[in-house]
């Protein structure tokens, strides 16, 4: 008996999406570590192994991703596909080397991966792809194993003789590019100033970009290698040049924090102020990602604590307490407001920062009547209301009461001491965001009923149109 269209139509989508289903469970399973769920799965459905998300990535795919290296060596055992390809061609074992997951690439070799494979583009290979990475020790592992060594990964492995050979059966290849990775020269910055002079003196461009607009320099910059910058500057390299998202060299190397190269950039002329997409500077990265040491010497060096207003706020918030401190000792103020009207001291106390605002209390740090509220002082917060009985309807720049942070803090005694000295239970921030909008959203059921006892509208709208129901159900 034949189907009509219909029928069949529905046939496959059901099967589709049972299979959609499965892949998404068993990925996710192998992603976060939960070997027993793979286990189950793969009992039930051994095809399930071979499944395939949007991506055309596999369970193996994600275990390698996401490290988990038990969850890689049951599926290769259960049979997974060792050389299975995402969309962009990448095997586990491209992910893995770029990992540098010793162990993983160890278990896929011995389950015959491919160490040969190429990428969608023809270009990257498992070794290059370590190469890339900085994982060095995978490269040359994954060379002992039969890897083909390209022009690109012996620049970055520092490797000068395999790259004059290289240069003199093709002198060419100066110039050659990846699709994804740039030039000789670009990886030759990662690995030190050797090759980079080689590459310089066969003719290689100091300021030829690759694809997303990065120069060498900002790859000497962004890997710590003061020697290939040196070199490169030397050879007319634009310290200034905008790369990605108009990135220059010393915003590389302020993110990682990278003091040495930091030295050798603003010595040959970077700009201290000069800010990427977004407009945040070096003293910014370095700040916000912990690197005290080049935050230090930025300032040193001339970068401007007023120009930067927010930067103790945002160190505090993300709990960078070597860095708040070497702040102060540059002279950041601290108790400056940021643009929510914040001290520092709030910030970190919101974020949940315990280490920072202990350390911002030991330097002196005023315990207004916000932070008191956050930090749930209620002794401090009684003293403050009696000096000064309005301070409970005092708002800051986003429009927060002290009710607001309370709330939002889960600090029911203070909530109660709040409101019991008139506080307005239905008090609206800049985002129209009453206190009961922000403890339903940050879970705290105790203090919703202090605040519905006390008159909270439960039908109150902030600007979006969410009442706190909503914002309970969405982000609480």
């Amino acid at each position: 008996m034949l189907m009509n269209g219909t029928v069949l139509a529905t046939i496959v989508a059901i099967l589709t999406c049972g299979s959609m289903a499965l892949a998404a469970a068993i990925h996710d399973a192998a992603g976060d570590g939960d070997l027993a769920k793979v286990k189950e799965i793969v009992g039930a459905d051994p095809e399930a192994v071979s499944l395939r998300d949007g991506s055309r990535m596999t369970a193996l795919h994600w275990a390698v991703l996401r490290g988990r290296t038990e969850i890689v060596s049951f599926l290769l055992d259960a049979g997974a596909e060792v050389d299975a390809r995402e969309r962009n061609g990448f095997t586990p074992l491209h992910w893995a080397a770029q990992r540098g997951h010793r162990e993983m690439v160890v278990a896929l070799l011995d389950h015959g991966a491919d160490v040969t494979a190429k990428d969608s583009y023809g270009d990257e290979t498992p070794p290059d792809m370590a190469a890339w990475a900085n994982q060095k020790d995978t490269a040359e592992l994954l060379l002992l194993h039969g890897a083909k060594l390209s022009i690109f990964t012996a620049a970055s492995l520092g490797k000068t003789e395999d790259v004059k050979r290289f240069l003199a059966e093709d002198p060419g290849l100066v110039h050659a590019t990846m699709k994804q990775g740039g030039s000789p020269l670009h990886w030759a910055a990662r690995g030190g100033a050797e090759v980079v002079e080689l590459l310089l003196a066969r003719g290689a461009d100091p300021n030829a970009a690759d694809r997303q607009g990065n120069t060498p320099l900002h790859f000497a910059a962004d890997s710590g290698r003061a020697d290939a910058a040196i070199v490169l500057l030397k050879a007319g390299a634009d310290v200034n040049a905008r790369g990605s998202s108009r990135w220059t060299p010393l915003l590389m190397a302020a993110r990682q924090g990278r003091t040495a190269v930091a030295e050798v950039l603003v010595k040959a002329g970077a700009r201290l102020t000069t800010g990427g997409d977004g407009g945040a500077t070096p003293l910014w990265w370095a700040a916000t990602w912990g690197h005290p040491e080049t935050v230090a010497f930025l300032i040193d060096s001339g970068a401007k604590l007023a120009d930067e207003p927010g930067i103790l706020h945002a160190a505090a918030e993300q709990g960078k307490g070597e860095v708040v401190e070497v702040l102060l000792e540059k002279g950041a103020d601290i108790d400056a407001l940021d643009e929510k009207g914040r001290t520092a001291l709030q910030a970190a106390a919101a974020a949940g920062q315990d280490e920072v605002v202990r350390l911002l209390l030991a330097k002196g740090a005023t315990v207004d009547i916000f932070a008191a509220s956050l930090l749930g002082m209620a002794e401090r917060v009684g003293e403050l209301l009696k000096e000064n009985p309005d301070l409970v309807a005092a708002a800051r720049l986003d429009g927060r009461t002290p009710l607001h942070v309370a709330a939002a803090s889960g600090r029911e005694k203070i909530v109660e001491l709040l409101l019991v000295n008139g506080a307005d239970v239905n008090a609206i921030d800049a985002e129209g965001k009453t206190p009961l909008h922000l403890a339903a959203s940050a879970g705290h059921a105790r203090t919703v009923e202090l605040l519905l006892a006390n008159g909270a509208a439960v039908e109150a709208t902030d600007g979006e149109g969410w009442t706190p129901f909503f914002d309970a159900c969405h982000l609480g």
